[in-house]
């Protein structure tokens, strides 16, 4: 019998084959920033760092949301059962992403003086910038593809598909940053996003044959409806990709690429590893929230039960993380990065939030509601930019810990108090209740990795960490 996809069964599924995946994934981006440590420094992973920030941004913005429009309306036809209307419907879809790919590359070209100028500070990079918009149309191009999958529930291929991106990528910054050092940044990351996108390729063109119409207005302008569904997601990751850069950029001219590197390695180290958690069910929940995103009741059952299954997965491991962190900087990077260690300790809770409030920002993705979205985005990017900005300015590293985590804490309070009113969301109370115990042992690991000297330090993370696994266990198997 099929599992309803609200069930805690079928979250713990899929949750747990991503997860696999990202658990590999995040095994291969070790070794690779290992290796970045080693051969590049912290200079080179600063400036590859805001490479993939500008491309990031580059690629946001000319990509139209087509890859978050797509997944929802392949979603309905794929639910349906037409398969000649999601075929037509993937190449619509592949057109626009051509037509878009093409712009990304057109405004990297032209707008790679400014970006010089602004980013580095200095002109000497122009061919730099020009060579990145390369990658934001391979980024482009790979996020249509991925959305062509999830739509179509192939999440088994999904996961190989990542994993072995994973393994391309290592291969290929490696040989570039052993062969070219700091001049290898810039291909690796060209290279590797082509890889990405040739895998996801020859992995959608079984499932439906590749097609794109490009000479005819008439059919193009089926498409007008998905760029304006996308419109609101664009404006939206525009800023985000945005903020990103300017707390970078800003970092950099205050202190230095090398102090960049190192506030690049403590967000790695910070979100990027607990993003494991949240990739994990990204491709699963989306699809189920959409299927049931008119029916108010449903939308909170889905949403609470997502969160319990995030909060119960994401504090053991933040927990873990603490007691561990100097040994984990040395084997992730080297002893110069040990400098990073308090901030991502204080910047930690930052995760914990963001557990609780990601299935709740699903909702308007779900439905729809592009401008809700662009605004809530908005909202957020300046709780980002105000606190890090604050916190550097008055603390240096720790004080931009300390102020990722008060956005993310007023993003939580943001959300729960709109989407309650304007879509009837609630938490249940015994969703309440396993936020609240979990975040006061999240607080004291953290007072006792910080505070505490000697043995303490791993102690009471441990205690906490067996009480975190135990009370989990326990709820799961409930």
């Amino acid at each position: 019998m099929q599992m309803p996809p609200t069930s805690y069964k079928h979250i713990l599924k899929y949750t747990g084959l991503f997860g696999s995946v990202q658990v590999i994934t995040l095994l291969i981006s070790v070794v690779r920033n290992k290796f970045a440590a080693l051969l590049i420094g912290t200079a080179g992973v600063g400036l590859a760092d805001l490479f993939s920030r500008t491309s990031e941004m580059l690629s946001t913005a000319t990509g139209c949301g087509l890859s978050l429009s797509a997944v929802r309306r392949l979603s309905e036809l794929h639910e349906a059962g037409d398969c000649k209307r999601v075929a037509r419907q993937v190449r619509l879809i592949r057109s626009w992403l051509a037509i878009t790919a093409l712009l990304a590359i057109a405004a990297g070209i032209a707008a790679a003086p400014l970006l010089s100028r602004l980013v580095m500070h200095d002109a000497a990079y122009t061919v730099h910038f020009m060579l990145l918009s390369l990658l934001a149309a391979a980024t482009t191009l790979t996020g249509g593809e991925m959305a062509i999958l999830k739509a179509l529930r192939q999440m088994r291929l999904l996961a190989r598909i990542t994993t072995a991106g994973a393994l391309c990528t290592l291969c290929i910054c490696v040989a570039c940053y052993w062969l070219l050092g700091l001049d290898g940044v810039l291909p690796s990351l060209v290279l590797s996003g082509a890889a990405l996108y040739l895998l996801c390729l020859s992995a959608t063109v079984r499932l439906v044959p590749w097609a794109v119409t490009l000479r005819s207005v008439r059919y193009l302008k089926c498409g007008l409806p998905l760029l304006k569904l996308g419109i609101g997601f664009v404006a939206a990751g525009v800023l985000t990709a945005l903020a990103e850069l300017i707390v970078r950029t800003y970092i950099s001219s205050s202190s230095s690429i090398a102090e960049l590197g190192l506030f690049a390695a403590g967000c790695t180290l910070t979100v990027s590893y607990a993003r494991l958690v949240f990739l994990a069910f990204d491709a699963d929940y989306y699809p189920r929230l959409s299927a049931v995103n008119k029916d108010v009741a449903a939308c909170n059952l889905t949403i609470n039960r997502q969160i319990n299954i995030c909060l119960l997965l994401m504090t053991p491991l933040l927990l873990l993380i603490m007691p561990l962190l100097p040994f984990l900087i040395k084997l992730l990077y080297s002893e110069n990065f040990l400098p990073v260690a308090p901030m991502v300790l204080l910047a930690l809770p930052s995760m914990y939030f963001k557990a609780i409030y990601t299935p709740i920002a699903y909702l308007t993705l779900a439905k729809g509601h592009s401008t809700v979205y662009f605004f809530m985005e908005a909202a957020y990017n300046a709780f980002f930019v105000a606190a890090i900005a604050a916190g550097y300015h008055w603390g240096g590293l720790i004080g931009a810990g300390i102020g990722l985590t008060v956005a993310n804490a007023l993003d939580l309070l943001n959300l729960s108090i709109v989407y309650g009113r304007r879509y009837g969301f609630r938490f249940q109370r015994g969703t309440a209740a396993l936020s609240l115990s979990h975040f006061l042992l999240l607080c004291l690991g953290l007072w006792a990795a910080y505070c505490l000297p000697g043995i303490y330090q791993w102690l009471i993370p441990g205690a906490s960490i067996l009480l975190s696994l135990c009370f989990s266990y326990f709820v799961i198997r409930r």
